[in-house]
């Protein structure tokens, strides 16, 4: 079982307006991972030169302590758990299906290095800055918004708008973006070396880097390989393999190294693939009704 539920040494202040938590991973000299996996949320994090983490919530922290008055909660409440093992924290909702009292809002700061895993189902918009390490968000109904990220990302909203400031983009790291309905809007610093493929297959592919730095033709209209000629034509890839679970963790820690990549559509609106400045890491990026556009971030 998921071990340390509200961790030896942490301060709460659980109240019926919100909750606030100061808590450290468990060897602060590693970089640790922040897993969050709430419904109905408004998440901010931040990473900071520190080696706390501070949660901020506007909902009650389940502390796992008997109320003053003696009751406990069976159902219906709006508290959310936090847990550690393997220098991973895990915050969700426990039991319940989110948090029935309305949208919560977390502003949350941790180390920069730490790695984030963050699924928001229903609803919500969720901003990470000043982040290090590797950045895997998923939200069914929301906008992600990343700013001063340098490890490794994969992104996907249903619906809702991405954007993201990349600061570095690195070698063995991958870079995905997915929304079905929502615009994608990315920014790289001017020097960055990358490949590029994006399928806008119901909206434009735009830039402002100048067609010398940016060299680019149209793909095919079904995905083939990174590598293969241009005009060469394959049957749709398949569904990405599961990325496995860490054994006997009970969560995922991210190695976007290896995260498989969002699916283009089969079918319809444009590939565009190219390479920035010669070529480097894959920049990969799709949309079904909406924009995308890659611009210089200085």
């Amino acid at each position: 079982t998921l071990a340390g539920l509200l961790l030896a040494g942490a301060a709460f202040l659980n109240a019926d307006e919100g909750s606030k938590t100061s808590l450290q991973f468990d060897d602060p000299s590693k970089p640790g991972t922040l897993k969050i996996s709430l419904m109905l949320a408004d998440i901010h994090i931040t990473g900071a030169d520190t080696k706390e983490i501070t949660l901020d919530a506007d909902t009650p922290l389940d502390d796992g302590k008997p109320r003053k008055d003696g009751l406990r909660s069976i159902g219906g409440g709006s508290a959310y758990r936090v847990y550690q093992k393997d220098n991973v924290i895990t915050i969700d909702s426990g039991d319940m299906m989110g948090m029935p009292r309305g949208m919560a809002d977390f502003n949350i700061t941790v180390p920069k290095s730490t790695s984030i895993v963050l699924k928001v189902v229903n609803g919500g918009d969720t901003v990470v800055e000043n982040i290090s390490g590797d950045v895997e968000i998923s939200n069914q109904n929301g906008d992600l918004r990343i700013s001063g990220v340098s490890g490794g990302v994969a992104l996907d909203t249903m619906n809702g708008e991405i954007k993201a400031s990349l600061s570095s983009v690195t070698e063995g790291k991958t870079y995905s973006f997915a929304s079905m309905n929502g615009e994608i809007n990315l920014r790289v610093p001017q020097a960055t070396k990358a490949d590029v493929r994006f399928r806008a297959q119901l909206g434009e592919v735009l830039t402002d880097f100048d067609d010398k730095q940016l060299v680019t033709h149209l793909g095919p209209s079904v995905v083939v390989e990174k590598g293969a000629a241009p005009g060469a034509v394959a049957a749709p890839a398949p569904a990405p393999a599961p990325v496995p679970a860490l054994p006997n963790a009970g969560v995922r820690v991210p190695n976007l190294a290896h995260l498989p990549k969002p699916p283009f559509p089969a079918f319809g609106g444009q590939v565009v693939i190219g390479k920035l400045n010669g070529g480097g890491p894959e920049i990969i990026a799709t949309t079904m009704r909406g924009t995308i556009t890659l611009r210089k971030s200085d």
